[in-house]
């Protein structure tokens, strides 16, 4: 997979831009969910009040979309056509 990570000035999120890419037949998934913010370190009395804006950033605003040596042509200008048409 490739990361995508949207400029904080553009409005929408990657959960947004990932269901319009799902419009167009494309996989997606989301970057990780931060460990400060994962209710399993809490439970474990880890990352207690801890604020990492950028990691929170990263996962509001970063996916991942397809990419390898499996990929066809045609299955590259797909995702790239597509991303061009949610980002414009």
């Amino acid at each position: 997979m490739y990361s995508v990570v949207i400029k904080d000035e553009y409005k929408k999120s990657a959960k947004d831009v990932m269901g319009e890419l799902k419009e167009y037949r494309i996989g997606t998934r989301p970057f990780f969910y931060p460990m400060h913010k994962q209710p399993v370190f809490n439970k474990m009395q880890l990352f207690l009040n801890e604020n990492l804006p950028v990691s929170e950033n990263l996962y509001k605003k970063g996916f991942y979309i397809p990419s390898g040596v499996a990929l066809t042509e045609k299955q590259i200008i797909e995702v790239s056509e597509a991303m061009h048409k949610v980002f414009s």
